[in-house]
């Protein structure tokens, strides 16, 4: 499955014999079919994370100006603004790392923003 020059993924048929013309019309309609699925989650997940982005961008570097319709996106978003949260900052100097260093920064991060159900987001232009 290809989707312009990025391999998606591969669908494999094994039938017991030679396979019929049909049979392979019909992979190929599957490979098509399954590779517009993957590019949709995909753009989905993309925009979600970006709305999600923005809403933090909103809550931490921009006075609140109209917090009903604040409090209508994360709810929109299934955040509730009424919980306690964390946010975790990292320093100039995990951001002027690189190589490993920089990876398991990233990585704990993003962990750690996952597994207590918040969304991880680099704000920082170097990180993106």
């Amino acid at each position: 499955m290809v989707a312009g020059a990025e391999n998606l993924g591969v669908l494999v048929l094994r039938p017991d014999g030679e396979p019929a013309d049909a049979d392979q019309r019909i992979l190929e309609r599957a490979a098509l079919v399954t590779a517009l699925l993957l590019l949709f989650r995909r753009t989905v997940a993309e925009a979600e994370g970006r709305v999600r982005g923005e809403l933090l961008d909103d809550l931490v570097a921009r006075p609140l100006r109209d917090t009903d319709a604040l409090r209508s996106r994360a709810r929109r978003l299934g955040v509730d603004l009424d919980a306690p949260h964390v946010l975790v900052a990292v320093g100039d100097d995990a951001i002027a790392a690189t190589g490993s260093a920089r990876q398991r920064v990233l990585s704990w991060a993003t962990t750690y923003a996952s597994t207590r159900g918040g969304w991880p987001r680099r704000a920082t232009a170097g990180w993106r």
